[in-house]
This record gives C-alpha cells, structure tokens and sequence, in this order.
C-alpha cells in the first residue's frame, strides 16, 4: 500500500513540474507541453502588450453584459499603452505628426483670415478740401495722402490765389507755391493783402520773384529750402531791381547760380565776410556806388534777423526812408547820408535802440521837418549825423541830453534855431560838437562846462552869445 501511494505521488509531481503556466489575452490556461525556447521567445514577443496586464478568467456565470464591459477596459487599456510605447520609441514621428497637424489647422483658419482682411478691389476712401476763396484757384496739393486703415487727415497748406501771382511769373510748381507762401506770409506787415506790390505788373517786388522763379533759376540748391534764406534773397533782389533796375542788376551784380553771400554787390566793397555762418547776411556796404538810385524798398526789413549794418553813403538813392526800417532791431550802423531821400525823419528809427551805435543821415536836402524826439531815444549812439538838412526847421529838443554815450554830434547846417539846451551838458563823452550854420540864438549854456573832453567846438554863424 504504501509503494503504490509513494509511486502515485511521485507521478503527480512529475506532472506538476511538466506544467508552464501562461498567460494570454483570453486569460490564465495550462499546457502539459513543455515549449522549446524559440517558443518560449515568440510567445512573450507577441504577447508583451497583454502579459503585463493580464486579465482574470470571467467566470461561466457572469452576464454578457458584464464581458461586454470588460472588453472596452481591456480595449481602452491597450490603446493607452500603444501611443505611450509609440512616444517613447519614436518621438521624432509623433512630433513630425502634431507638426503636420499644426500646419493644417494654420491653413484653414489663416489664409481665409488673410483673404477677408486684404483691401482687394475696395475703392479708396478720398479727401476733398474745398478753399472757399476762389473756385478757379483751387489746385492739387503737391503731396496726395495715401488712405489708412486708420485715416488721418493731412496738414493742407491752403492753395494761394493765382491772383497773388506777379503776372509776369510763370505757371506755379511746388516750391514757388512755397515761395510764395513765404513771401506773402512776410508781406503782410505791410498790408492785409499780403504785399499789394507783389501783385502789381512791373514793380521790383513783381520782377524780383518772377527772376527767382524762372527755370534757370537754382531751386535745388540749399538755400531754395530755408524760409530765411529764401526771403533774403528776394528782399536783395527787390533792393537791387530797385535801385539798379533788373537790367543793370543782372549784368554781374547778382547771378541766379550763385548765394547771396557771393554776389557782388555785396563783396566788392568789403573785405570782411559779408554772411554769418547760417548764410545770412550782416553786412550791406555799397557806399559811393554810382550805379544806385531809385528808392528804398521796404522788403529789405526781411534781414531783420541778421542784417547789422547798412551802409549806403554817397550814393543816388531816393525817395522816402521806410518806416519798417524800424524793425531792424539787429542794427548797429545805419549809414544813409549824401543821398537824395526826402520826406520826414521816421520816428520809428528810435525803436533801432539799443542797438544802434551809428545813425547818418547826413547830406540829404530833401528831408524835412522837425527833429523827432523819438530819435533822441537812441541812447546806446556813439555818433549821430544830421548836417546839412536844408529842409529841417524848428528847434534842437532838449531830449538831446539822453544821448550819454555820444562822443560825436554834427548839426551844421541843420537850419536849426532857438536856444541851445543846457541839457546838451549831460553829454560828458562828447569830443566832437558841431553847431556852426544854424540858427541858435540866446545864450550859450553854462552847463557846457561840463564837457571836459571835447576835442572840437564849433558855433560860428549863429546868434547864440556867451553868457554874461
């Protein structure tokens, strides 16, 4: 009995150790075959996406419903592992694969976006200015604003009225109209209507910017671009057409290829720069030019900014002295005498104070008047020239006195009468006084006395005596 139980159990333990457990996706089996090693190898190589989550048996007695559920768990698991085994072992494709879809995506929603968004055929909206001054001098401005999404309207220089044009110029381009704003916008301290000589046939105002304007004229040069510049050269040309005339101007005086600060009407007399160095002049100096005459013309006050010295002695000029040289607020020397200019004294020339050093206005018979005590307002001259004003009448003002840093005074012949101020006294730096061919009568004030550095008295033919 106990050789037959002692063989049973060795045959049972025999059999056990035949046995391979495995596991499949259909759950746990056993197999009493023993499985070769290349079998062993191709089984776990096929069956590694299951063997790792292996699945318990369903019992006979579960429901199909039951499977059913359990099945989509096993589905949902395996397909989870699948894209994390594919990221792991082949990042580049699974990047190449969100890349193409990317891609994808811009192009269904970019290109329509681009498409809906592009200006295409749409008419571009425009801007219309309408100048309420003349219908007929409207005119397209030089630069047509290109339309925005987000549409700003341009600064619009208004178009100037092809009245305002001397009727000798030529049909207007960009920069004459520029010019011309320019030269219009400065007239207009002469008048409301923006310079009325610019307007007129003929005048030197008209020649001089219809000359500056003509096709061979040097619009590009760098002057053409400065509003100072532009309106020094036409206020030189206007000086130049008016006491030359434009024939005698233009025959080697000024020259449309060249800057003012190179014509010659301006250098042959001076050896010192007639220009600063922003190319404005300072300097007029045409003293005992034969060829001036004609008259002062007013544009010349447009050098206000820069012009210190006019000098324009012994020459032929005529006609009356601008009051808007009283805005030549930058003058030191204003030098007019042996002329012909007639008409009053400005009272404006007082309004040169301070700067003003020197004021000639000797030798021009055709002044008349009286001494404006506006004049007497320069108090910074060191000489003041009124000799030989035949014309002149009255008496000497005694705000002659004001004048403390003269150390030259010559009025003879100024048809001056009356008495001689005794504030004339105040003027210690006086080394020069000349009274002689006047009128003076009275006594001759003591406070002279007071005028220690006079160098030359002079009070012969007049009536004036010493006092007692």
């Amino acid at each position: 009995m106990m050789q037959e139980t002692q063989s049973s159990d060795e045959g049972l333990n025999h059999q056990k150790t035949n046995r391979i457990l495995s596991y499949t996706s259909n759950g746990m089996q056993m197999t009493d075959s023993v499985p070769r090693k290349e079998e062993i190898a191709e089984e776990d190589a096929s069956t590694m996406a299951t063997a790792r989550f292996p699945t318990p048996e369903v019992s006979s007695s579960s429901s199909s419903e039951e499977a059913e559920e359990e099945e989509d768990k096993k589905v949902e698991t395996h397909s989870s592992w699948c894209w994390g085994w594919l990221l792991y072992q082949h990042p580049g494709c699974v990047a190449l694969l969100l890349f193409s879809i990317l891609t994808t995506l811009l192009l269904v929603l970019v290109v329509p976006l681009a498409i809906f968004l592009s200006p295409g055929d749409r008419p571009t909206p425009s801007i219309i200015v309408h100048n309420d001054a003349s219908s007929s001098s409207s005119s397209s401005p030089s630069h047509i604003p290109t339309a925005t999404p987000s549409l700003r309207l341009p600064t619009i220089h208004p178009t100037q009225n092809p009245t305002t044009m001397a009727p000798t110029s030529p049909a207007p381009t960009s920069t004459e109209d520029r010019w011309m704003e320019w030269i219009v916008d400065a007239s207009n301290l002469f008048d409301d209507n923006g310079g009325t000589a610019l307007q007129e046939d003929g005048t030197p105002q008209a020649r001089a910017f219809a000359w500056m304007t003509d096709h061979h004229q040097s619009s590009w040069a760098d002057w053409a671009s400065s509003r100072e510049r532009v309106l020094q050269r036409y206020a030189l040309t206007t000086f130049l057409f008016s006491t030359m005339g434009p024939e005698k101007a233009q025959s080697g005086w000024i020259s449309r290829n060249q800057d003012v600060c190179e014509w010659s009407v301006l250098t042959y007399s001076s050896g010192n720069a007639v220009c600063n160095g922003q190319g404005l002049v300072v300097q007029m100096l045409l003293q005992h030019v034969d060829e001036l005459h004609g008259t002062l013309p007013r544009e010349l006050i447009f050098l206000s900014d820069s012009l210190e010295q006019l000098i324009l002695r012994n020459s032929h000029v005529g006609g009356t002295i601008p009051t808007e040289y009283g805005l030549l607020t930058k003058l030191q020397s204003l030098d007019v005498a042996s002329n012909s200019l007639t008409g009053t004294i400005p009272t404006e020339l007082g309004s040169l104070a301070p700067a003003l050093t020197w004021c000639n206005l000797a030798a021009n018979t055709g002044l008349v008047g009286t001494l404006p005590t506006e004049l007497f307002a320069l108090t910074s001259c060191t000489y003041l020239g009124l000799a030989m004003l035949e014309g002149l009448s009255g008496t000497l003002p005694s705000q002659v006195g004001l004048l403390t840093h003269l150390t030259r005074l010559s009025l003879r012949g100024a048809n001056l009468h009356g008495d001689i101020p005794t504030e004339i006294g105040h003027i210690t730096l006086l080394t020069q006084l000349l009274l002689v061919d006047n009128a003076f009568s009275g006594s001759i004030p003591s406070e002279m006395g007071r005028l220690t550095d006079l160098l030359e008295l002079d009070f012969r033919n007049n009536q004036a005596r010493s006092s007692p």
